[in-house]
C-alpha cells in the first residue's frame, strides 16, 4: 500500500534567548543567538522578564515549561525553567529560563515540541549557561506534508490522560471568554506534567486557538496574577472566587482507591439494609 504521507528530513536554525543571572548586573539577558529580536522576545514572555525568588528550585532535578503563542504572532515560545550553580560574579546559584523562537510553520509541518525541548537541552550540556552571543539551536525533523496521516507524539498522552469530556471542557472554559483560565490538577512526577503541556499546546494549536500560554509547575504568585491562561500542576492553591480560574482533575483514581470506595459503598449499603431492612 502507498504512504498517503509525503516524508521529508528537514533542518533548521532556530532563535534562542536565556534569562538569568550575569556577573555583576544580577538577572538580565544573559545570552541571545545572533538572530533572536529582543524585543519579540520581551513581549512574548511578558512578565516573565523579572527576577526569580531564589527559593524557586531548590532542587537542581526540577524543571517547569511554558509554551506561550502570542495573538497574531507566527511564532510560538518554548521556555525552559530551572535552577543552575555559580551563575553570577560571587559563585552564587540562580534560575535560568532558556527561551526558543518556533515559527508556527515548522510545528504544522511536524516539528515536535519535545525535540526542540531536547535540542535547547543538548545545548545546554554541550555549552553550559554562557554569556554574549550564541549560536542558533539547528533542529532536524521528518516533516509531515500530511500531518493528520500520522499521529503527533507531542499529541499521543492527550489521548491517554486527558478524557475527551475535559478536553471539551477546557476549549469551553476558554472560550467563555479572554480574561478565562484553566487550573489542571495532575498528581504526575513534573516531567509527566511538562508533557501534557507539550500535549495541551499541541492541541490548542492544531485547533487554532488564537493565543494561549500553557505552564507546568512554575512560579504561583506570576502565574497567577499574570499571563498563564492555562496551568498544570499537582496540587491546587488557594483560588480566589472572582479569580476567573476553572479547574479541571485529571489525576485518576488508583484501583486501590477504586476498591476502596466500592468497599466503602458496600459496607455504607449493608448498614442501611441491616438497619432499616432487617431480615
Amino acid at each position: 500500500m502507498a504512504d498517503d504521507c509525503t516524508h521529508l528530513i528537514r533542518t533548521e536554525a532556530i532563535e534562542h534567548l536565556i534569562y538569568a543571572p550575569v556577573p555583576l548586573r544580577g538577572y538580565s539577558i544573559r545570552a541571545k543567538s545572533g538572530g533572536a529580536v529582543e524585543e519579540e522576545f520581551n513581549e512574548a514572555t511578558k512578565d516573565w522578564f523579572v527576577p526569580f525568588d531564589e527559593n524557586l528550585y531548590s532542587d537542581y532535578a526540577y524543571e517547569s515549561r511554558v509554551i506561550n503563542a502570542p495573538f497574531g504572532s507566527q511564532r510560538v515560545y518554548l521556555s525552559r525553567i530551572f535552577r543552575r550553580p555559580k551563575l553570577d560574579d560571587l559563585g552564587r546559584d540562580g534560575q535560568v529560563c532558556h527561551i526558543a523562537s518556533i515559527p508556527k510553520e515548522m510545528i504544522s509541518s511536524g516539528l515536535l515540541l519535545r525535540d526542540v525541548d531536547s535540542a535547547l537541552a543538548s545545548f545546554e550540556e554541550k555549552n553550559g549557561i554562557p554569556v554574549g552571543k550564541m549560536e542558533s539551536v539547528t533542529l532536524s525533523w521528518d516533516s509531515q506534508q500530511d500531518s493528520k496521516v500520522v499521529e503527533d507524539k507531542d499529541l499521543q498522552i492527550m489521548r491517554s490522560v486527558v478524557p475527551e469530556e475535559s478536553a471539551r471542557k477546557l476549549v469551553s472554559y476558554l472560550t467563555e471568554s479572554s480574561d478565562s483560565k484553566v487550573y489542571i490538577v495532575y498528581k504526575r512526577g513534573f516531567f509527566e506534567r511538562i508533557q501534557l503541556v507539550y500535549a495541551i499546546s499541541k492541541f490548542l494549536f492544531s485547533i487554532d486557538f488564537p493565543s494561549y500560554t500553557v505552564t507546568s509547575d512554575c512560579p504561583m504568585e506570576i502565574i497567577l496574577n499574570y499571563f498563564a491562561n492555562v496551568v498544570v500542576s499537582d496540587f491546587l492553591p488557594h483560588l480566589k472566587p472572582n479569580s476567573n480560574w476553572k479547574i479541571i482533575n485529571l489525576t485518576p483514581t488508583t484501583g486501590s482507591q477504586s476498591q476502596s470506595l466500592q468497599e466503602k459503598k458496600k459496607k455504607i449499603d449493608d448498614t442501611f439494609r441491616n438497619l432499616y431492612s432487617p431480615s
